[in-house]
C-alpha cells in the first residue's frame, strides 16, 4: 500500500546542520570538498544504495560547484543554505516509474519556485519497501548567471503555511497519485489528515511563547481557511497581514 510521507526541513548555519556540502554528500554518495571550511565531506551510505541521481535546473558544472556557490552566496551566521523535501516513493512502482515520478515533482517545484534541485532516490533496505527520495533545493532562484534572489514565500510565517501545504498535497500527493493510476493501481495517498500548520516561534519564556504561538495559530485558521488556499492573491495576503496579523510579542 502506498504511504504518504513528505517531510520538509531547512538547513541553516545556526542549527547544527551548518554545511550544505555535507548534506549533499550524504544524500548523493559522493565526496564533496567544501570551500566554506576547506574540508572534504564524506557520504554516509554506499553508492549501491542510491538508485538515481540528477541535478535539475543547475547552472554550474557539477554538484560540488553548485553547493559551494550556495555557501559562498550566504554570509550571515544564521543563513538558510538549503531546503529539503524528503518523500516516500511507492513500492508498487518500478525503478523507472519512480524516476519519472521524481522528475515530474522536481519540474513542478522548479516551475513554482525557480530553484535548482539535487535529487537522489535511495533504495529500500532488506525488502522493507522504504524507497524514498531526497530533493535538496537551493533557497535562491536560479538566473542566467547563477544564484539569484532569495525565495521569501516559503519562510514567511503567513504564506509559508500554504506553500508547504501545496508541496505536500498538490505537488507530492497529486503527482504521485497520477503516476499510481497510470501504472494501474487504485491506491491513493493524501496529505489532508496529516497536514500541519508550521508554528512560528517566539523566543521568550515558555508562557509567553505558548500564548504568542496560540494567537498566531488562531489568526491563521481564521483568516486563511483551507478553502481559500492558493486562491488568495499576494495583494490580499499583504493586506491581511498588515491589517490583522501584526501581534506584538509578549514581554
Amino acid at each position: 500500500m502506498a504511504i504518504f510521507n513528505c517531510h520538509i526541513k531547512n538547513f541553516n548555519r545556526c542549527g547544527g546542520l551548518n554545511n550544505i556540502c555535507a548534506a549533499a554528500a550524504a544524500r548523493s554518495g559522493q565526496v564533496l570538498r567544501s570551500q566554506d571550511d576547506g574540508q572534504r565531506k564524506y557520504p554516509r551510505r554506499n553508492l549501491k544504495d542510491i538508485l538515481f541521481l540528477k541535478l535539475f535546473n543547475n547552472p554550474y558544472r557539477d554538484r560540488q560547484e553548485l553547493w559551494n556557490a550556495v555557501e559562498l552566496a550566504e554570509n550571515r551566521k544564521n543563513s538558510n543554505l538549503g531546503r529539503e523535501v524528503e518523500i516516500a516513493l511507492p513500492k508498487e512502482l518500478t525503478n523507472e516509474q519512480r524516476e519519472n515520478l521524481v522528475e515530474e515533482i522536481c519540474q513542478e517545484l522548479i516551475k513554482r519556485y525557480g530553484v535548482a534541485i539535487d535529487a537522489a532516490i535511495h533504495d529500500e533496505k532488506d525488502g522493507n519497501g522504504n524507497f524514498h527520495a531526497h530533493l535538496l533545493m537551493t533557497t535562491r532562484r536560479i538566473q542566467d548567471k547563477g544564484l539569484g534572489k532569495k525565495i521569501r514565500e516559503l519562510n514567511n510565517k503567513f504564506t509559508g503555511v500554504y506553500e508547504y501545504r501545496h508541496i505536500r498535497c498538490q505537488i507530492y500527493a497529486g503527482i504521485t497519485n497520477k503516476h499510481l493510476e497510470k501504472a494501474g493501481f487504485s491506491q491513493k495517498i493524501s496529505g489532508e489528515k496529516t497536514d500541519h500548520i508550521l508554528t512560528p516561534v517566539h523566543h521568550g519564556n515558555n508562557e509567553g511563547k505558548k500564548a504568542y504561538n496560540e494567537k498566531i495559530k488562531d489568526l491563521l485558521n481564521q483568516h486563511y481557511s483551507i478553502e481559500k488556499e492558493l486562491k488568495i492573491s499576494q495583494e490580499e495576503i499583504s493586506l491581511e497581514k498588515n491589517k490583522n496579523l501584526k501581534i506584538p510579542c509578549p514581554q
